[in-house]
């Protein structure tokens, strides 16, 4: 195995725009021995999400911003292959944060979820509706949106991957649902699909404001919002009392190279409507990752919850496939199968 080459994708540009290839550059290396305790993992999967651009950004982030020159990184599903360390049999299926290479070499730390080996699930459903995707849905809908029977919601993203999964939460907690998408393929696909009440393109929609407030005359009650900018503003207009806001993500300043926040003109509605806006880090929830799992899994089998891969191949188009989740070209949980 030591005569194995192992690629990687560093990290050599900061983008002051969106994101390109050459911002990445790909190297080659042979494989260190291991050491005691250490094991070497195959990365199987690359899952790539949004928040991943504001990684490449030189300011505060909930993460340590990428330094120059260090490998790109990313969620990855990998299999051990060799270890001397007795907590990582060979064979064993793992996931963690790790960085963009066929071969990673570690003690353990960073892949620290063993993954079981369930008949007819594949191992990616791990990266997207049983994995840090379904879980920022679950506990972003359950805990601090709270649905209520009858209940008006509003999903933002709502065909992406944590998007699609939170309406149907939602649905299942017996509220009314719309969804706002990208494409009318998209929105076919909520409303038909994931049982969305109404899903509205937004990249057609003339005044986004006042279409809310047509479909929500009492008001939204949850607001699961995947982008901010001015979908949020529009949204905050149209709040019901006792609001809850879910900030999920800021999708719509991801790609800029900036701060994501732009001017909100309609933030005093959360005073207004004594409304309450948390934002949250799937990273603080782990701790409950069996009871997401236990929920989603349980709706999964039982068809109430459907969700879609859009799944790449091929360790070079790693650059390539990043930049989909910011044109909107992706279909679903976006993943790179190695």
């Amino acid at each position: 195995m030591s005569s194995e080459i192992n690629r990687q994708w560093l990290f050599v540009k900061r983008p002051t725009g969106p994101v390109d290839e050459s911002c990445f550059e790909k190297v080659e290396s042979a494989l260190p021995q291991l050491d005691d305790g250490q094991v070497l993992f195959k990365n199987l999967y690359f899952s790539f999400d949004a928040s991943m651009r504001t990684w490449m950004n030189d300011g505060p982030n909930y993460l340590e911003p990428l330094k120059l020159g260090e490998p790109m990184r990313s969620v990855t599903l990998a299999e051990v292959v060799q270890s001397k360390n007795s907590e990582f049999p060979i064979g064993r299926k793992v996931m963690g944060m790790h960085a963009w290479e066929d071969y990673s070499v570690s003690n353990g730390v960073g892949f620290s979820q063993l993954l079981p080996d369930l008949p007819g699930i594949p191992p990616s459903y791990f990266l997207g509706a049983l994995g840090p995707t379904g879980y920022t849905a679950y506990f972003g809908m359950m805990d601090i949106g709270q649905p209520k029977k009858g209940d008006s919601v509003l999903i933002s993203g709502a065909a992406g991957a944590v998007g699609s999964i939170a309406g149907q939460i939602a649905k299942i907690n017996g509220c009314r649902v719309v969804g706002l998408a990208g494409s009318d393929e998209k929105c076919q696909w909520i409303e038909q699909e994931c049982g969305y009440d109404r899903a509205i393109n937004y990249k057609t929609c003339m005044d986004l404001t006042e279409t809310l407030k047509e479909l929500f005359p009492d008001g939204i009650d949850i607001y699961f919002d995947n982008v901010g900018g001015q979908v949020l503003d529009a949204a905050l207009a149209n709040l019901a009392q006792y609001a809850r806001i879910v900030s999920c993500g800021v999708l719509s300043g991801y790609d800029t190279g900036t701060n994501p926040s732009v001017p909100i003109k309609n933030i005093w509605m959360l005073l207004i409507r004594e409304a309450k806006m948390q934002g949250f880090l799937i990273s603080s929830y782990m701790h409950r990752a069996q009871e997401a799992a236990t929920y989603l899994g349980t709706y999964i089998n039982s068809g109430e919850i459907v969700f879609r891969e859009h799944m790449e191949e091929g360790f070079d188009r790693a650059p390539q496939t990043l930049k989909l989740l910011y044109t909107g070209k992706n279909n679903g949980k976006l993943l790179l199968k190695l």
